[in-house]
Formats: structure tokens, C-alpha cells, sequence
């Protein structure tokens, strides 16, 4: 097989396999269209690397495959097997067949190794996603500590911290309905009520209104609300408010009014919140009961100025 048969993405993996991790490799891997049974293990020793990846080949006969080298294993480093097997292997009319054999033994150990050090490789669990649920129920995300532990997960760049609030909540069980409620002073007027519910409060704080990219953090915290963490707490109902705080603002919408000195012209936006002292604004990203209904967030609830 030539290097013209790879991609430029195989051939670099194949170029520089061992400066991969196991698990970044494996992923990388089945990123290109590669199924786990396509992915063969072997072991060897050849001290070409310190690292556990010695060498990746892409194969294309008999089938597409790959086998990836690493240090451990039957014929790797600190072997169990006695030398006396390799002298006997070497000595015989046809070692290979001897290697072959042990090959697919060391294959199969060495995939288990890496199920159980990497159980979301599969093979260990029958579902990895329904052991991480239920890991995550046992932690019981309801309490300030698990939430602030798992928004911190999704959330690296920013400060947060978690307090138990009321959480102001919308329902019409209640609702008068004609020939179906009854006069005992359950039932309210009109579609829905507004009651307060025991809940928690998500404050995420940022230095400044963008990242380094130049993306506005709102945009960056709804987009990992509604995609990774809501998701992750909507089997929970949740009573959760979700704040953003931005410390520092860079520039301001200015009010230009003629015939007014500079230092007299007026500002749009945050106006009445300058001062001598530290500026702080507060937007909401969600306010709801996870998995209930969606709440609100930063592109109807507004801004709260309560900080």
C-alpha cells in the first residue's frame, strides 16, 4: 500500500502516532468513518516511543482496517510471557504462525484493557450513557453543590456559584373551567398564576461581554444551556434561574444632543447604572422548570438590574 492510497488526515496520524494518547487516537479514529471492529491492537516493543502508542497503519487489504501499536500487551513492555516463547517463535521453519496465534489473543486483551480503562469505548457496559444517568441521579443535581460542580463542566471560563432561591413559576392547574371546577376557593380567574416555588439560582460571571474569539458570551451561554446543559437537567424538573453577570462593558450607546457640552450628553443602555463605583448588570438566560417547559432567557426576559 502507498501513501497515495491515504488521506492527508491518515497520513499525518500514521506520521506522528506516537505522540497520541489512546483515547484522542480511538476517537480521532472513528471520527473518520471507521467502525471499533475495524480497529485491530497489537502489541510490540520496539522502544521507538515512551509514550503507550508506538505506530498506527492504515490497511486497505484484505479490508479496510487499522492497527494500532502500542506498548503493552502479550509482546510489549514488561511482557508476562516468558522469553522462552519468543526464542522458540524465532527458532522455528515458520514463526509467524506462532506470532499470528498470539496475536489474536493479544488483540482481545488488550481491548478489554482499554474498556476498562475507558469505559465509553464500549464493551464494559451495555450503556455507558444509561450508567452516566444514573451516576448523575445519585448525585442528586437538585443540590447546589452537584449544580455548581456540573455547570463548572460546561462552563471553565466563567466564575460560578449556585444559591437556593424562590423561583418564580407559572401554571394553570388551577384554572376555573366551566362545569368541570368547583366554588371552594381553589380555582384563580384567568389562564394562569404566578407562584413562587423553591428552586435554585445559576450565576455565571464574566470579566468581560465577548471571549477571545470575539463571540458575545450571551450568545456562547445559550448556545450551551439549550444544547448541552438544560438537556442534561430536563429529566429533573428543576426550578432554575440562570444569570449572566458582566463585570466590565467596552463601549456605550451615546445620546446625541445638540448644543450639549460632552460631558452632559446622555447614554443609552446602562445609563442610570454609571458610576464612581464598579458596574455590574445581570442578564437572564433561563427561567423555568427544566424538562417542564423552556422558561425565559436573554432574548425576552430582558435585563435585571436587581445586583
Amino acid at each position: 500500500m502507498t501513501s497515495i492510497e491515504l488521506s492527508d488526515i491518515e497520513e499525518r496520524i500514521a506520521r506522528d502516532a506516537s505522540k497520541f494518547e489512546l483515547r484522542p487516537l480511538l476517537e480521532l479514529i472513528l471520527s473518520l468513518g471507521y467502525d471499533r471492529e475495524d480497529v485491530l491492537f497489537e502489541s510490540r516493543n520496539d522502544g521507538r516511543s515512551s509514550g503507550p502508542v508506538r505506530a498506527v497503519e492504515f490497511r486497505r487489504q484484505p479490508m479496510r482496517s487499522v492497527l494500532i501499536c502500542v506498548s503493552f500487551g502479550l509482546w510489549g513492555d514488561n511482557s508476562l510471557l516468558p522469553s522462552y516463547v519468543q526464542h522458540i517463535a524465532e527458532r522455528s521453519s515458520d514463526p509467524n504462525r506462532l506470532y499470528d496465534f498470539i496475536r489474536y489473543f493479544d488483540h482481545y486483551l488488550i481491548e478489554n484493557l482499554i474498556g476498562h480503562l475507558h469505559p465509553e469505548w464500549g464493551g464494559t457496559y451495555r450503556s455507558w450513557q444509561g450508567v452516566l444517568r444514573s451516576f448523575f441521579t445519585m448525585a442528586n443535581p437538585a443540590s447546589p453543590s452537584t449544580l455548581h460542580w456540573v455547570a463548572q463542566l460546561y462552563f471553565p471560563e466563567l466564575q460560578v456559584s449556585v444559591q437556593r432561591r424562590s423561583v418564580r413559576a407559572s401554571s394553570n392547574q388551577h384554572t376555573v373551567r366551566t362545569g368541570q371546577s368547583r366554588l371552594d376557593g381553589e380555582g384563580i380567574l384567568g389562564r394562569t398564576y404566578i407562584a413562587a416555588i423553591p428552586g435554585l439560582e445559576l450565576v455565571l460571571t464574566a470579566d468581560e461581554e465577548e471571549d477571545l474569539s470575539g463571540r458575545q458570551w450571551s450568545d456562547i451561554v445559550l448556545e450551551r444551556l439549550r444544547d448541552q446543559l438544560l438537556p442534561l437537567l430536563g429529566p429533573f424538573t428543576l426550578p432554575l434561574v440562570v444569570r449572566l453577570v458582566v463585570l466590565a462593558h467596552a463601549s456605550w450607546a451615546k445620546v446625541d444632543e445638540p448644543g450639549a457640552a460632552i460631558d452632559e450628553q446622555g447614554y443609552l443602555g446602562y445609563d442610570r447604572l454609571r458610576g464612581p463605583g464598579a458596574v455590574r448588570h445581570a442578564t437572564i438566560m433561563y427561567r423555568g422548570i427544566t424538562g417542564v417547559h423552556v422558561g425565559e432567557h436573554a432574548r425576552t426576559a430582558g435585563v435585571d438590574v436587581s445586583l
